[in-house]
């Protein structure tokens, strides 16, 4: 028996995994918690997009035999463009992983989530006040299970996206949730506001903007006069 640890996709999960993995993940979310509670920390919510972004990474690690925060696959090398292909645009993020193997699926939990205390920079992740989101993906294979554990900090969440071609640069078409902070604000593109914004008691608003060309495109929540704190923002690549 043995458990490995790293600092801090494509392929399902076969079928006969799929109930321990669930459990593990699950069980991981709830000591995750339990020990930030100890901290005197808020907990964590669970994130969907957070948690298919880990379950694609420890189901990719498993298909391409490494361990490790890079994937040797470019459009999932890093875990910015792991989360952006999940349309979870949040720039403060981070990762854990763990793999273990021959214990079964609550010990399994119980190991990881100590291991990651046990290890100064894991711990800070786990108990990171500022983190609010997470997502849990476990890949079962045999005997060894390979767990990915992504933490974000999530202001305003994108619902949806549509970057339509125009001949003059881009339209953009944005559906957003408040999640944190004030509800107005600005959708910018390289620093130059394009659009203002202000969400509804629901804290959901719809911004939309033509910008001139490639960049990134960022939203604002307002931070003074002409100021905005920005906590998302994806880019528009070169053609």
């Amino acid at each position: 028996m043995k458990g490995l640890l790293c600092l801090a996709l494509l392929l399902s999960a076969p079928v006969f995994a799929q109930t321990a993995s669930d459990a593990i993940a699950q069980e991981i979310f709830t000591l995750s918690n339990q020990a930030r509670q100890k901290a005197g920390l808020p907990a964590l919510e669970m994130d969907p997009k957070l948690s298919q972004a880990a379950v694609q990474h420890s189901q990719e690690m498993d298909s391409l035999n490494y361990f490790g925060h890079g994937s040797p696959l470019a459009q999932f090398s890093t875990l910015a463009k792991r989360l952006n292909l999940q349309n979870y645009f949040a720039l403060t993020s981070a990762e854990n992983l763990h793999r273990d193997q021959g214990y079964g699926t609550i010990r399994a939990a119980q190991r990881t989530v100590q291991a990651w205390l046990n290890s100064p920079v894991h711990r800070k992740n786990l108990l990171n006040g500022r983190y609010n989101r997470v997502g849990v993906g476990v890949s079962v294979v045999g005997d060894q299970c390979t767990i990915t554990q992504d933490f974000g900090y999530s202001a305003i969440e994108v619902i949806e996206k549509a970057v339509d071609p125009k001949p003059q640069g881009y339209h953009v078409v944005l559906h957003c949730l408040v999640t944190d902070g004030v509800r107005h604000g600005a959708l910018l593109h390289e620093g130059k506001r394009f659009a203002n914004w202000e969400a509804d008691a629901q804290g959901k608003f719809q911004v939309e903007a033509d910008v001139p060309g490639p960049g990134t495109v960022s939203l604002g929540q307002a931070d003074g006069e002409r100021q905005w704190t920005v906590e998302t923002e994806f880019s528009i690549p070169q053609n």
